[in-house]
């Protein structure tokens, strides 16, 4: 296994709320931190529609950051 510096898991339906939307969930590290409730991940919502008329980062609704312990980004 090689060592992760990022990773992330997409959601093509949001989990928690079942909006038709991509989630994306990333983290330093493997992801395993994220699926087991260890880490607040960084969070992306992007938009289905318009990704699928070739938009670029007008399809992106939201992005939150999480704190990181280090202070790094």
């Amino acid at each position: 296994m090689v060592k992760a510096q990022k990773s992330g898991i997409i959601f093509t339906i949001d989990p928690s709320t079942g909006d038709n939307i991509i989630l994306i969930e990333s983290t330093s590290g493997f992801c395993e931190s994220i699926v087991g409730g260890d880490v607040t991940p960084d969070s992306y919502k992007v938009s289905k529609a318009k990704v699928g008329k070739g938009a670029g980062q007008e399809a992106i609704i939201e992005v939150k950051m999480s704190k990181k312990k280090d202070g790094f980004l």
